[in-house]
């Protein structure tokens, strides 16, 4: 059984595509006596009683095609953390997915919500029907993914992004920071039918990072080279404002960046604060680590279209060093409850759990290369 078990858990570590990580995923489960866990709803860390009756009530009101009952029900438990059911403890004893009560809730109650939305009901108008959606769309929060910096490392993110992408779990809110400023800068400024060619490896520009060479290291300059930088962005991301990038989009990034004077605050820069800074610019300003890349002027559209510099009296660095991970003004911003981390800084390895007692080079390697985990925060 061991054996088995190593053998599964080397598949789930090379898997090349979620597919593949699943299958494996759901065999480790079998074999390692997850599966029965998942079967029984009992447990101390939610209330699984509550969850039961609830799902009982929507699937009676949704088989007897009673609209006012369903809407009553969801209204009354339309949240991200039901009976503490987002409780990261429920998803610690499987290697995927948790217990079968809580898949079967989450999936009638997108059952009910598919329903209300497609049927037409003589004693339910639309006006009713779009105050609904949007009461519980508020209520019910949305998903955020967030990405962090790690220089060369931000590469990582876009794994993350593509398994996201081909099983149509992309958020529309993400933020990035630093090298994740680029990836969301990206995926921001590029529509659905356009994000296909950022996946084949020969689409993406990443000469990103080039030495100024020792002449300029003895002239104090920054390590990296600036131009080299700009012109990675000029190459990936589309020349748009925050606001057109959503217009054009739909998605709204928000791109991090810290105060070159340390008396001025750190700003999350998207379509709602900064509609017409230039994404380029943000990415760019975001990736300015202090003593590697230069510090940077943003710009912005003013009322005649043209370009102009955005504060020119203010210069700004590395997002990631003031606020890496934003998920409280994303909460305030969009109403986020829950985030989709993508984590690449080398820095945070020390603090990452492990079940394990590993030590040594090598884990610290595999630590930093997985380093992409999924945290449910409930507001």
């Amino acid at each position: 059984m061991k054996r088995s078990l190593k053998a599964i858990e080397q598949a789930i570590n090379n898997a090349e595509n979620y597919l593949s990580w699943r299958a494996a995923c759901l065999e480790h489960d079998r074999l390692s006596g997850a599966e029965s866990w998942k079967e029984d709803d009992v447990s101390p860390h939610y209330d699984y009683a509550l969850i039961r009756m609830r799902l009982n009530e929507l699937r009676q009101a949704r088989e007897k095609n009673n609209v006012e009952q369903l809407v009553f029900n969801l209204h009354e438990g339309l949240h991200g953390n039901l009976g503490n059911i987002a409780n990261p403890e429920l998803y610690k004893y499987a290697k995927i997915g948790t217990k079968r009560l809580i898949s079967e809730y989450l999936e009638e109650v997108s059952a009910a919500l598919d329903y209300i939305c497609d049927n037409d009901f003589s004693n339910f108008s639309f006006q009713r029907k779009l105050k609904f959606f949007r009461s519980t769309g508020q209520a019910f929060g949305c998903s955020a993914l967030m990405l962090s910096g790690g220089a060369g490392l931000g590469m990582f993110h876009l794994g993350v992004i593509k398994a996201l992408w081909e099983q149509g779990l992309l958020p529309t809110v993400m933020s990035g920071s630093s090298a994740g400023s680029i990836m969301a800068a990206v995926l921001g400024t590029h529509t659905d039918a356009e994000l296909a060619e950022i996946f084949d490896p020969e689409y993406l520009y990443v000469e990103a990072f080039r030495l100024v060479g020792w002449k300029g290291l003895l002239k104090g300059k920054p390590l990296l080279r600036g131009d080299q930088l700009e012109m990675c962005l000029e190459k990936n991301v589309a020349d748009l404002t925050f606001e057109e990038a959503f217009e054009k989009t739909g998605r709204a990034i928000n791109i991090t960046v810290s105060p070159a004077d340390p008396h001025q605050e750190a700003r999350l820069l998207n379509a709602k604060t900064a509609p017409n800074v230039l994404v380029r610019k943000a990415s760019l300003a975001s990736c300015a680590i202090p003593g590697v890349f230069p510090s940077v002027t943003l710009w912005a559209k003013n009322i005649k279209g043209e370009k102009v510099p955005y504060i020119p009296s203010r210069k700004w660095i590395d997002g990631s060093l003031k606020n890496d991970l934003p998920l409280s003004r994303l909460s305030r911003l969009y109403g986020v409850n829950h985030a989709i981390v993508s984590q690449t800084n080398p820095h945070v390895v020390p603090f990452l759990s492990r079940n394990d007692h590993q030590t040594g080079f090598s884990y610290f390697i595999r630590q930093l290369i997985s380093a992409n985990w999924t945290v449910n925060a409930s507001f």
